[in-house]
């Protein structure tokens, strides 16, 4: 597989820059006080008077007002709203039908290609150690150069990037404008890969939100787009992220075709790319689903690749979480003996990461509650108590 090749510079129309830069400076703005629903039908209908009466300069401010009022009390459908509104004025301006000089004349600005590379790969490098606020703010400081080279491309990873950033702050509305205008502003450029990854992160905020609907339309163009860069692995990434919409949907055969149409593409690029971790997270979550369809046996077999694949990565954390998950199953169907087995070798495990492993807040967080609870002791629990723990 070819990654894309960002160095690449792609021409993007001024309207779709300009939305880019508005929409930035409307989510990073001070939000306002108290915003209401009925503050949000104002700003609408005087955004498009003002339209009307040919001020489009002020038509814009009005839509940003719109757009951060909208966020700040999740109302998806009026954030929607605002970002056409807007979309439509600039797309009228740059077919001649409204004056652009009532929009501020943007300066030109001397690009260093060589530091816009920089910046992005800093910025990735500050995220996958999860640093966030310095990953955020390298993100933004990337995003103004990229602005000022009319780097289509780099302007949809920096836009991308700080969706990624909000998205494990779980900010998801604001997660979800950012990546709605990276996949916007990617579907201009030649970067199948790029516009497919906005595409998919699109669908995994939606997802977050609930919005089931949206996120399998948005991981339908992800796969689309997959398929026409030839990337097996973007493809079935977003096929495993597809199954998940079904089965919250509770379209279990639906949910398992997505996840078995994962499993064969990780085994045909297995012998290319270490997927042992992804697939064993996709092994993890077909169980959950056989578990949803009573199909306690399959799951416990899912399960125990799962717990295969993991073992062979040294994934602690996660082999916990999966012995954790196998005690669970096998208690559930009247196999105490065996569930007691499994605890105790979960709980050992966790005794041991809790003392020194940075991820395991957040992984006791995934568990249920009186697992959690004893994490959250430090697992200072003696081994005759492990029978009261996990029951």
């Amino acid at each position: 597989m070819q990654s894309p090749n960002f160095a690449l510079h792609f021409a993007a129309s001024s309207s779709q820059l300009l939305l880019i830069a508005l929409v930035h400076q409307a989510l990073t703005a001070q939000q306002p006080v108290n915003p209401s629903l009925d503050h949000c039908k104002i700003l609408y209908i005087q955004g498009w008077q003002q339209q009307e009466n040919g001020q489009s300069d002020a038509a814009l401010a009005t839509f940003q007002q719109l757009l951060i009022a909208s966020q700040q009390l999740n109302q998806a459908a009026l954030m929607q709203a605002a970002l056409m509104a807007m979309q439509t004025i600039l797309s009228e301006l740059s077919e001649g039908r409204v004056n652009p000089a009532e929009l501020a004349a943007i300066p030109e600005a001397v690009v260093d290609t060589a530091e816009l590379a920089r910046l992005l790969a800093l910025a990735d490098d500050f995220y996958h150690q999860n640093q966030l606020q310095p990953a955020l703010n390298t993100y933004q400081q990337a995003l103004r150069e990229a602005a000022a080279a009319q780097d289509a491309v780099s302007i949809g990873i920096c836009l991308n990037g700080i969706g990624l950033v909000h998205l494990c702050w779980q900010r998801y509305p604001r997660a979800d404008t950012y990546f709605y205008a990276a996949a916007n502003i990617l579907a201009e450029t030649a970067a199948a890969a790029g516009h497919a990854t906005a595409l998919h992160n699109w669908g995994i905020a939606n997802y977050c939100r609930g919005y089931t609907a949206t996120a399998r339309d948005c991981f339908q163009q992800a796969l689309d787009r997959w398929q026409a860069g030839q990337d097996p692995l973007g493809e079935a990434l977003t096929l495993a992220y597809l199954g998940r919409t079904y089965a919250r949907d509770r379209e279990y055969w639906f949910a398992l075709g997505s996840f078995e149409a994962a499993v064969d593409l990780f085994h045909e690029i297995s012998d290319e790319v270490d997927v042992r971790g992804e697939a064993a997270a996709l092994m993890a979550q077909i169980a959950l689903v056989c578990e949803q369809t009573r199909h306690f046996d399959l799951a416990i077999a899912y399960y125990l690749e799962a717990y295969d694949l993991y073992q062979a990565i040294d994934a602690e954390p996660d082999v916990a979480i999966v012995l954790h998950q196998l005690g669970r199953l096998h208690e559930r169907v009247g196999n105490v003996a065996i569930a007691l087995h499994y605890y105790r070798q979960s709980l050992q495990i966790a005794s041991q990461l809790s003392q020194n492993h940075e991820r395991w807040q957040d992984i006791a967080s995934t568990l249920p509650q009186p697992f959690k609870l004893s994490m959250l002791r430090g697992c200072a629990i003696p081994p005759a108590q492990c029978d009261e723990v996990s029951g």
